[in-house]
């Protein structure tokens, strides 16, 4: 095991007139110029979510973990709400409630105003499942047509389903076996639900969950579907691995792709090579404007896509390595990358307007590097 040293970018998430930057702490950025407007000190890492001015965010600082709701006019606290367990992904907004998902399988509800618990759900696999086996939420939950779905992850041999819960009163409506696990958050869109599992794309009913198409991808997926009109996009990666006659090494080539299925039946209509590189080089969550998707990659690139057709439209080259998701708002499209900046580009042409410098952050992150056998 190998244990480095990484400096993750600043994510970017957009409300009605700012630009905000996470890099622990918040900051509020002008959207014309990135001048700082404000900053919100956090006692640990927060993951935020923005709604009628207030900043919903859950903040974790290990043992402590709570639910705050901030003005984001001047920071001033409107409510907060502890909890013992840890908590995964941003709150989620819908009609006044706040939802938020804790990793033990679990979903509170709050009201908005004042933080008041309306009602907890909590996933119930049985007394004789060991915990390891799960669930585990890894993500939001997501909200539509008054129904919350959860899709906690599970281990082998354990079967992963979707959970619908009432949103009025948290209550079990039905629940439904899905093809994996997944770490990323659902997506709703003409009363179907779609996800990414490792290696494959999925839609299901809304109503029930009945599986409706499940497409293979070829690779691993890096980002929940991107839906739009009779489309869904995904971005995913791929690792080939070569040994070197002359002298046995191992030689990896690493490639991020984006790729285009027919929402109503999961095949296949384009794919998209973004770059290839020695080193990891994921690409991230894609975002959509004006037929145009816009995705990083591991490589410091910010890539402009043909929605219609995959073909590239243009690239720009930030000084980082690592970026955030991008974000894309009032003809701009916004992205941090690991050398501390957001930066701001027109988002028809990758002309650049402006970058903010909001900090980096160093994490310790351990992985295992697994080779090949060789044969013979």
């Amino acid at each position: 095991m190998q244990i480095t040293n990484t400096v993750p970018p600043p994510s970017v998430m957009l409300s009605a007139n700012a630009v905000y930057a996470i890099q622990g702490n918040i900051y509020a950025l002008e959207m014309s110029n990135g001048a700082i407007r404000r900053s919100y000190p956090i006692e640990g890492m927060a993951m935020p979510s923005s709604e009628d001015d207030v900043l919903y965010m859950n903040v974790s600082n290990h043992p402590s973990y709570v639910i705050q709701a901030l003005r984001a006019q001047d920071g001033t606290p409107v409510w907060n709400y502890k909890v013992k367990e840890r908590l995964s992904g941003a709150p989620v907004i819908a009609n006044n409630v706040v939802y938020t998902s804790i990793a033990e399988g679990a979903v509170y509800a709050f009201r908005a105003g004042d933080g008041a618990l309306l009602w907890q759900y909590k996933v119930n696999l049985g007394s004789q499942i060991p915990a390891y086996l799960g669930p585990i939420l890894l993500t939001s939950p997501t909200v539509a047509n008054d129904v919350v779905f959860l899709s906690p992850a599970v281990n082998n041999p354990l079967q992963p389903c979707i959970y619908a819960i009432r949103a009025k009163n948290g209550t079990l409506l039905w629940r439904f076996p899905i093809p994996g696990s997944t770490s990323f958050p659902l997506i709703t869109m003409n009363d179907v639900i779609y996800l990414s599992t490792d290696n494959s794309c999925g839609a299901l009913r809304m109503s029930d969950g009945t599986l409706l198409w499940q497409q293979r991808i070829p690779g691993l997926l890096r980002s929940s579907p991107l839906t739009a009109d009779s489309m869904v996009y995904v971005s995913f990666s791929q690792i080939e691995s070569s040994i070197l006659p002359e002298t046995g090494e191992v030689k990896n080539r690493h490639d991020a792709f984006l790729c285009a299925l027919k929402a109503s039946d999961g095949s296949l209509l384009w794919q998209q090579q973004l770059g290839t590189a020695s080193r990891t080089n994921n690409p991230t969550a894609p975002a959509l404007a004006h037929d145009i998707i816009y995705v990083g990659t591991d490589d410091g690139y910010l890539h402009a896509i043909s929605a219609s057709n995959g073909s590239p439209l243009w690239s720009y080259k930030t000084n980082g390595l690592l970026l955030s998701s991008p974000v894309v708002a009032n003809g701009m499209v916004f992205v941090g990358a690991n050398d501390g900046q957001v930066y701001a580009l027109h988002a028809d042409n990758g002309a650049p307007i402006w970058q903010t410098f909001v900090g980096a952050s160093t994490v310790a992150v351990s992985s295992i590097d697994i080779q090949p056998k060789r044969r013979g």
